[in-house]
């Protein structure tokens, strides 16, 4: 809802409306957010909620709405645009009703271990893997990250890393993973040009070079996937 409302403030640089309504619709709980900004193209529209993905250019990372939308899909729910340019923006998220809890499965208890200088980055992409289930430690920078892999000896179940860092980079944090255990799991996030990444992340045993932007749902099926994996070998 923080999100939400911060979205829907900065749609409306004039000033405006919000308005929260509730309700239910088919059987599910409705929270609607809507503001009396400037509304989305539909080009926009149809990508807010992909990762990295802003309309604010420099001023914005894009970020948010993905958090929600990996949020809802993860929990049964789903979320929903309404806009147009002019007629402001409605951003409604439709939740299943509350059930017995199943147990999360094995794999969903991991140890992630997540990488980027980039608090933003860092701060969305761990709420996402920690919204799964998953336990999950934050690293601010390369150096940070092999410190970590040294005090536990290795012991991540999966590493997420970003690549161009200050000072150390991803390969290098790939490099003191592997060299702890060859097995370990690792995803690097780039930006950049990812057919190169991914020549060198095969010499290093990278397991997926992931661009961005990329879809929430996607990444944690990825995720799911290479962790089955690991726990299978």
């Amino acid at each position: 809802m923080v999100q939400l409302i911060a979205n829907a403030v900065d749609a409306m640089p004039e000033g405006g409306t919000i308005t929260v309504r509730t309700g239910s619709e088919g059987g599910r709980g409705v929270i609607a957010v809507t503001d009396t900004g400037e509304g989305m193209p539909e080009p926009v529209k149809r990508r807010a909620f992909e990762p990295f993905f802003s309309a604010k250019g420099e001023k914005g990372l894009g970020l948010g709405l993905a958090v929600v939308y990996g949020v809802m899909a993860r929990h049964g729910g789903e979320a929903a645009i309404e806009s147009a340019p002019g007629r402001g923006t409605t951003v409604a998220l439709r939740i299943p009703p509350a059930g017995e809890a199943p147990e999360a499965p094995p794999e969903e208890r991991a140890e992630v271990l997540v990488v980027d200088d980039d608090e933003g980055v860092l701060t969305a992409v761990a709420d996402v893997l920690r919204s799964a289930g998953y336990a999950v430690t934050v690293a601010p920078s390369g150096l940070d990250a092999i410190a970590r892999v040294r005090e536990r000896q290795g012991r991540f179940d999966l590493v997420v890393t970003d690549l161009a860092m200050p000072d150390v980079s991803g390969w290098e944090v790939v490099e003191a993973v592997k060299g702890r255990d060859a097995a370990t799991p690792v995803v690097i996030m780039s930006g950049f040009d990812r057919a190169r990444a991914t020549r060198r992340a095969k010499e290093l045993g990278v397991d997926l070079v992931l661009g961005k932007p990329f879809d929430i749902q996607d990444f944690l099926n990825t995720v799911r996937g290479l962790l089955a994996g690991r726990k299978r070998s």
